[in-house]
């Protein structure tokens, strides 16, 4: 079998695509997904993830939480033979007036 490449981004403006930590087990994870707009568990949708291209990750930059939630991510693909790649978005704080105009249409 050929084995795919994860693209990971972490986007800030995707807030709580993923994101709940739930403890030190990264199958026990509670992520929301959007697909299915309901909360499951990592071990409930590694397999899904697994067939994915790329897969967002979102966050809130000041919240701990999100990023462990992403970290479990990236080792459960990781873990489970998938070559991942990590993008990050990154933009600067005084940026933030022109990226609320943005959200808002």
């Amino acid at each position: 079998m050929n084995k795919m490449t994860a693209v990971i981004c972490f986007a800030a403006l995707l807030v709580s695509a993923f994101g709940c930590w739930a403890g030190k087990n990264g199958s026990n994870h509670r992520l929301f997904d959007l697909n299915r707009e309901k909360e499951l568990l990592m071990s409930q949708v590694l397999s899904d993830l697994k067939k994915s291209r790329i897969v967002l990750v979102g966050e809130q930059h000041s919240n701990r939480q999100h990023h462990m939630a992403q970290l479990a991510v990236i080792r459960a693909l990781n873990e489970a033979g998938v070559r991942v790649a990590i993008g990050l978005e990154m933009f600067r704080n005084e940026s933030q007036p022109a990226l609320d105009q943005w959200i808002s249409g």
